[in-house]
């Protein structure tokens, strides 16, 4: 996914046409034509930008180095490499980067700016404790800087030094009261740890200095949301849609939030209008708002749903959907909402089953089903209890801070090892896709694949329907389950997301969902040893 021009400004003006094309070139990794075209570029800012970038992705780091230092200082914008930062997308550009810095510091005089860069690389890097090392020696240099004191409560949370870095960034606001940033950064670690309630004070302070930053709007609903105070965090969550990489449509248009007091005059207003949804992010934030369709066409609304191959078989089993459409181009509509508004659309009405329309809401298609059951025959044993198995979030390689959590969320294979205790009381079926799926070959017992005969979700919620239970860490599949009502068991880490609650093993979203939860940061051995214990109890009930 590509950034819009303005997330480079001023480097590129977002005016001039070969600058657009350089930029254009530069996101595609065409980086010989860009290189060959900013030679003409007018503006030496935009020259020196777009040259240094695409000497950086040519590997000719020491040239790319001197362009970037040719650049003007720009009080109060970001530095030109946090912006390139941005968009690496593989551990060898992360690398490539960090040598980057290196060739920089060699040139010039040391800046709090490059080491703030080289401790986020350590972090996207799985490389905290060195970048903690680095950011101590740069805190000797810059003692009083408050970016680089952020940035190291930032790796101290990474490796669940969660106190000391709540200390820090504590001290820091009480020293620096107008500084934002670290009020904000406060306010999404309470988040994190569970103290969503005490965080919303720091993003008051926060966002009563930056009213208009959409990251720090978007980071407080979270809190709101985690804190259950759901209709006001829906309501903030919309600050998302002033970030790149959300819906592009007109805010004109955009569906509005409906009114409890007059449920006739909401009817005619929808009623017989279509209502284009567009799928915005994950395929899990999707699943979840699926729910929503039901009573959005309830009131008389035509629904056009705008969405990923993968989703789009599944959506047309839907009987209140009109249209399904994949990729195209924006079809005509009166009013368009993103999966992820449909919350904000219904926050306001009174009953909770129209604010979290109940679960399942998700079908598969008989011919999908017998299809399924033909490839499962070999395999299925009617005393055995059947698993299946998700040990790992998919891989965003567009997403840096995404790729951070994921390293939280996820788990490897080898640590489910315990359950092949159980032996023939259970078999374990994998619904595992992308690279995490390579970990088979190494398991110590067996595991029963057929995921590569699963083209899209329905295929995998066929599979999911002939399964006594689904054990996942936080992924689309977890959701899948639960949208179809089958049992499944969440297996959540310490700093979870907001819809998985706190303190409790059950989800109002998922009835059928329960949850076991590390009880300190990256502590999966008692929540492995807890599922085998549930695993064994129900293999057991199983054969009896």
């Amino acid at each position: 996914m590509s950034a819009p021009k303005d997330s480079f400004t001023p480097f590129v003006s977002g005016t001039d046409a070969l600058e657009n094309h350089v930029l254009a070139c530069l996101q595609a990794r065409q980086s010989d034509e860009a290189l060959l075209l900013a030679e003409h570029l007018s503006s030496p800012i935009a020259r020196n930008f777009l040259e240094g970038w695409a000497l950086f992705q040519l590997g000719n780091l020491p040239e790319a180095a001197r362009c970037f230092l040719r650049l003007p200082d720009l009080s109060g914008r970001p530095h030109p490499l946090a912006l390139i930062q941005n968009t690496l997308c593989e551990e060898v550009e992360e690398r490539g980067f960090l040598t980057l810095l290196t060739h920089m510091e060699s040139f010039s005089s040391p800046s709090p700016a490059l080491y703030g860069l080289r401790a986020m690389a350590r972090l996207i890097l799985g490389e905290a404790v060195l970048g903690e090392t680095e950011l101590r020696q740069a805190l000797k240099v810059f003692p009083g800087h408050p970016a680089l004191h952020n940035a190291l409560a930032t790796l101290l949370a990474d490796r669940g030094e969660f106190a000391e870095a709540a200390t820090l960034l504590t001290g820091l606001t009480q020293k620096l009261p107008d500084h934002w940033t670290t009020h904000g950064n406060l306010g999404t670690l309470l988040t994190q740890i569970g103290q969503a309630e005490k965080a919303l004070e720091p993003f008051r302070r926060a966002i009563a200095l930056a009213p208009h930053e959409a990251r720090l709007r978007l980071n407080h609903s979270l809190a709101l949301l985690k804190a259950e105070r759901f209709a006001q965090g829906w309501l903030e969550h919309e600050w998302r849609l002033k970030l790149p990489g959300h819906t592009t449509l007109p805010s004109e248009t955009l569906l509005p939030t409906l009114d409890s007091t007059s449920p006739a005059e909401m009817q005619q207003r929808l009623h017989g209008r279509t209502v284009l949804i567009t799928q915005e992010e994950g395929l899990g934030d999707t699943l979840m708002y699926l729910r929503y369709l039901v009573p959005l066409a309830a009131t008389g609304a035509r629904l056009h749903v705008w969405c990923s191959a993968e989703l789009a078989s599944l959506v047309s089993n839907l009987e209140c959907v009109d249209t399904v459409q994949v990729g195209g181009e924006t079809p005509e509509h009166d009013y368009h909402c993103p999966f992820i508004s449909l919350p904000r659309v219904f926050s306001a009405l009174p009953k909770l089953e129209q604010r979290c329309p109940p679960s399942p809401y998700l079908s598969v298609s008989p011919l999908r089903r017998q299809r399924m059951l033909e490839r499962l025959a070999p395999y299925l044993q009617s005393d055995t209890l059947r698993v299946g198995l998700v040990w790992a979030g998919g891989h965003h390689r567009h997403d840096r801070t995404a790729r951070v959590l994921d390293r939280h969320r996820s788990m490897s294979l080898h640590q489910f090892a315990p359950l092949t205790a159980l032996g023939k009381q259970i078999q374990l079926f994998s619904l595992q896709k992308g690279p995490a799926a390579a970990q088979l070959e190494d398991f110590p017992g067996p595991i029963i694949n057929l995921m590569e005969a699963c083209e899209d979700l329905e295929d995998t919620a066929a599979l999911i329907e002939q399964l006594d239970l689904v054990v996942s860490v936080d992924t689309s599949v977890l959701h899948l389950a639960g949208a179809l009502g089958r049992k499944a068991i969440l297996l959540d880490r310490y700093t979870n997301c907001w819809r998985w609650g706190q303190g409790t093993t059950e989800s109002p979203w998922y009835p059928s969902l329960k949850i076991l939860r590390q009880p300190r940061h990256g502590a999966w051995a008692p929540v492995i040893a807890q599922l085998g214990e549930i695993l064994a109890a129900k293999a057991t009930r199983r054969s009896d």
